[in-house]
């Protein structure tokens, strides 16, 4: 456990559940004020509640641009008998799992250890003292009603049996993680080539990508290959490099008509996006259209990143040069893609009898049209839709993650120089995190100007990453002073016993160590840190003397068995340590002195 307190995410505010909820930082806890279910945000407060009254929990997890999230809401927390079942038997929680990041996190790792599923919108059932039960992800209310019904019965005739079972459960998933943090004579050799190896068998050689089904980015994993590929280059690596960022280039998961991108694509081929939009899809994507165009020289590139980072400061920035979590799936209407999707009859009317010569389907997967534009009048095209499509209300989720934003300055900060626009809103973003970077404590979210929430290391070396990022790029120390400063921070808070943890201890859940956290779409925030922590050996800062001892000795501790074992998951740490071994004394730099 990390001995340091810190203010929780939602104030206590009485007995109506109304308020709890209308006060919250997180517009998908507002949008739940008014359910029929009295639910109430994760506090200590709250668990002692379900304690003191030996009510089990009903915990739902979700987030503000999910469109399941909201059909859920919609079709089942509606539902008023429902509701008087769990108001009446039940201690109703919500989070949203972009706040409340480790407790989400190991929701769903039991999801998938117990029922092989796992995503958004998440229900579980806990013990009063919070240890899980069941869980399931979306369903009409009637099915859910009969399941915690059938669950209730159990309960009354046997709490004892089901507790004493779902601790039994928890401390096995304990154990699982310890066994997860067994370490093995790895050299940095065998880590390369397990990664290697397991992302050549995940590749698709035909479409680009990793998968044969749904097709997310997986930016840590291309950004690893481009690491890499700088280092030691490889043709056939490289062609798949430029076939994959093309592909989402190209695709159904960017939005052609501004150059947005989708979380991800729900066929093989990159059509048919799932229809959210989320702030780190937009920075990581950024990055890594900047970053392989560094690496092949194709131009092309370049000018989809300063469009995809163009298109991020047009739907996400906030008048405070803050940037939002994220726009939704679901259009005013309650239409999933409703905002990005045109009937034919709108395409006729804007363009005329003649449109299909200008605008072709990406693939929706309904009736309506995704465009995409061709014929030589294909610029005059997009402007006509846009300017109509400006005019239709677009949900958004305008709550300011710190960690997220500084993604967004990483990836500004590769391709800046090239737009004088896109630089000063960059400027912009580079002085709110200094400033938020340079407090004593540094929260997980900016609320009225201030940090608050919970620190964690994903926000810490984030921030810390746009800051070095930006200071190479603008040559003022400042930047470098600070993100070095957070990286030491970071590793002092969150680093122990040769293992990290994410945040302090969890309310749900337990804590869980490891000596290497694993990618997700998102990059390991223990592999970050130490791709950062050489960055920043360059600056000659304050701390960066002592930053370097310590990531010598995270550098140099066995790896996890792990690392081989899942080295598709580790990519982060693994091309990190690659590059740490094989070039000591350089790092991709943009720096002005260059």
């Amino acid at each position: 456990m990390i001995a340091v307190v810190f203010a929780f995410c939602y104030p206590v505010f009485g007995t109506n559940h109304h308020k709890h909820l209308e006060a919250s930082t997180s517009p998908y806890l507002k949008s739940h004020a008014t359910d029929a279910i009295q639910w109430k945000p994760l506090s200590l407060h709250t668990l002692e509640t379900a304690r003191s009254t030996s009510r089990p929990i009903f915990l739902t997890s979700g987030y503000h641009a999910c469109y399941w999230c909201y059909r859920l809401k919609k079709d089942t927390f509606s539902n008023q008998k429902l509701a008087d079942l769990i108001n009446s038997r039940f201690t109703p929680i919500i989070i949203d799992r972009e706040v409340h990041t480790s407790e989400d996190t190991f929701l769903q790792d039991f999801m998938r250890e117990t029922l092989g599923i796992s995503g958004w919108p998440l229900m579980v059932i806990l013990t009063p003292r919070g240890a899980p039960v069941y869980g399931y992800t979306y369903s009409k209310p009637e099915p859910l009603m009969d399941s915690l019904k059938t669950f209730l019965s159990s309960w009354d005739s046997a709490t004892d049996t089901i507790t004493i079972d779902a601790q039994r459960q928890l401390d096995e998933m304990k154990e699982r993680v310890a066994s997860s943090n067994r370490t093995g004579d790895r050299t940095t050799a065998q880590l390369l080539n397990a990664f290697l190896s397991q992302a050549n068998t995940a590749a698709d050689q035909e479409y680009g990508g990793f998968g044969l089904d749904e097709k997310y980015p997986w930016v840590p994993q291309m950004l690893a290959l481009v690491d890499l590929m700088e280092i030691n280059p490889q043709p056939a690596v490289i062609e798949f490099i430029s076939r994959t960022v093309h592909a989402i280039r190209k695709g159904a998961i960017t939005d052609q008509l501004n150059g947005g991108i989708f979380r991800y694509a729900t066929s093989r081929d990159w059509a048919t996006p799932h229809y959210e939009q989320m702030l780190y899809t937009q920075a990581l994507v950024t990055k890594l259209f900047a970053r392989t165009a560094r690496l092949t020289g194709d131009q092309t590139l370049s000018l989809a990143a300063l469009r995809a980072a163009l298109a991020t400061t047009d739907s996400f920035k906030l008048e405070n040069n803050w940037y939002r979590s994220a726009r939704s799936a679901v259009s005013a209407e309650g239409v999933d893609g409703g905002y990005y999707l045109w009937r034919q009859n709108e395409l006729r009317d804007a363009l005329g009898e003649n449109w299909k010569t200008m605008v072709t389907d990406l693939g929706s997967g309904t009736s309506l049209i995704l465009p995409d534009f061709i014929g030589p009048s294909s610029a005059n095209t997009v402007q006509v839709l846009r300017n109509l499509r400006s005019r239709r209300e677009q949900v958004t989720d305008d709550k300011v993650l710190l960690a997220w934003n500084g993604l967004v300055l990483s990836g500004f900060a590769g391709i800046a120089a090239l737009d004088k626009k896109l630089y000063a809103n960059a400027n912009a973003l580079a002085e709110n995190l200094l400033a938020a970077g340079s407090k004593p404590q540094v929260g997980s979210l900016i609320s009225s100007g201030e940090n608050s929430g919970v620190s964690n290391l994903e926000t810490l070396v984030y921030v810390a990453g746009g800051l070095l990022d930006w200071w190479q790029l603008t040559n003022d120390r400042r930047y470098a002073e600070i993100g070095t400063t957070l990286l030491t921070r970071a590793h002092s808070l969150f680093y122990h016993n040769g293992m990290w943890e994410t945040a302090a201890q969890p309310l749900i859940g337990m804590s869980t160590g490891r000596i290497s956290i694993p990618d997700s779409q998102l990059p390991s925030p223990s592999g970050e840190w130490l791709r950062l922590a050489q960055v920043a050996a360059y600056s000659n800062s304050t701390n960066s003397a002592e930053l370097q001892k310590m990531a010598e000795k995270v550098a140099t501790s066995p790896s996890s068995v792990v690392e081989v074992e899942e080295a598709f998951f580790h990519a982060t740490t693994i091309a990190a340590k690659v590059v740490r071994a094989l070039v000591p004394n350089n790092f991709a730099s943009t720096s002005a002195e260059q």
